[in-house]
């Protein structure tokens, strides 16, 4: 049996257990480059867009890969980046794992390098016939917007027999924490099931993100059917606003809709659902075990040296359990979360600086 001891944080990060955090997510290879607008236009697309790939955009990689030179790769998608960061605030390898479908093809080999050059231990299931998930990031003009087109491909096709080898329950069996996205539950909501279950039976953590609010929207069975295994719920306050209505709540105030998502039903009796809103600049709203609201204000960024707001929401997962995994207090965590959020959106892309400097100040004292 597992359970979370909170302020156990104290021990040095080269004492943590490898495995410490198991992760299920959709893997997407970020593929970068500085394109015109021509470009963009060529494949129906405009500045600043987010969109999955379709009949338009069917040759767009291959193209970008043609014709340009500075091309950038990275492991990308949602619980991928967030795992990259939490193990850049970690230091030691492999305390996290994560897992998900790719190809068996050169841009599987890329993402898989790239996360392991991170530290993120990578266990993934291996398509045969379908190619990598991936995500060309087009850079235009002085102001560097960026337009996202991601084509989800072998992301899809994860299979529940993956967790079910041994080497891969070997895994989930040695992780105390578990992490998971909506994205993922669209793709494999038996997989999440299993792992959240043996969450349950064995007193372990079980954590899940909102991601978007079509998640709510369309698949809000599936929501329902994993929530009540849910410890720790993250998300920010468009997909809590989604959450009330596919739920019934009545009420656009998030402190009010953290207290009635805390307090509905859970089958881990040994501990209550911890639920955390994200509100962009504004404070995040925390709804603790005991049902108490709490709210912690974010610093307040520049304009100035803010390169884009795309990804901060990965970057606070990211900073968030990598103190949580550790036993820090819910204050510390967020603080994290805060700080490694305000270091990504002053980076183009999903990027963090060489070393972090987060210091904890606590105001209690």
């Amino acid at each position: 049996m597992s359970e979370r001891v909170e302020g156990a944080g104290d021990a040095s990060m080269s004492t943590l257990p490898e495995g410490l955090l198991f992760g299920l997510g959709n893997p997407l290879l970020d593929i970068t480059a500085n394109v015109d607008v021509e470009f963009l236009k060529k494949y129906h697309m405009n500045p600043n867009d987010a969109i999955l790939g379709g009949e338009y955009q069917t040759t767009l990689t291959q193209d970008m890969l043609a014709k340009y030179q500075d091309i950038e790769y990275s492991a990308g998608g949602s619980c991928l980046n967030s795992f990259r960061i939490a193990q850049w605030h970690l230091k030691k390898p492999n305390i996290v794992t994560n897992t998900g479908c790719i190809g068996q093809d050169d841009f599987g080999k890329i993402l898989q390098e790239k996360a392991k050059e991170a530290g993120v231990n990578v266990q993934l299931q291996i398509d045969p016939k379908e190619k990598t998930g991936s995500c060309a990031v087009l850079v235009t003009g002085s102001n560097k917007l960026r337009s996202l087109c991601a084509f989800l491909n072998a992301a899809n096709c994860f299979k529940i027999d993956h967790i079910r080898k041994p080497e891969l329950k070997a895994l989930i069996e040695k992780a105390h924490y578990f992490y998971s996205t909506g994205y993922f539950l669209v793709v494999s909501l038996p997989s999440l099931l299993e792992v959240a279950d043996h969450a349950l039976q064995n007193n372990k953590m079980f954590c899940f993100n909102l991601s978007a609010g079509y998640v709510l929207e369309f698949y809000k069975n599936s929501v329902e059917e994993l929530l009540p295994y849910v410890d720790l719920i993250f998300g920010n306050d468009q997909e809590f606003t989604a959450f009330a209505a596919a739920f019934g709540i009545e009420s656009n105030d998030m402190k009010e809709v953290a207290r009635q998502v805390q307090a509905m039903s859970k089958k881990n009796s040994q501990r209550k659902r911890i639920v955390i809103i994200t509100r962009g600049a504004d404070s995040v709203v925390v709804c603790d075990e005991k049902g108490e609201i709490q709210e912690f204000p974010a610093k307040r960024i520049p304009d100035s040296e803010i390169a884009e707001t795309n990804g901060a929401g990965d970057g606070f997962v990211g900073g968030f359990l990598s103190q949580f995994i550790q036993g820090y207090p819910l204050d510390r965590c967020v603080a994290c979360g805060h700080y490694t959020a305000s270091e990504v959106i002053k980076q183009h892309g999903v990027k963090v600086p060489k070393e972090p400097h987060f210091v904890y100040e606590n105001k209690s004292l």
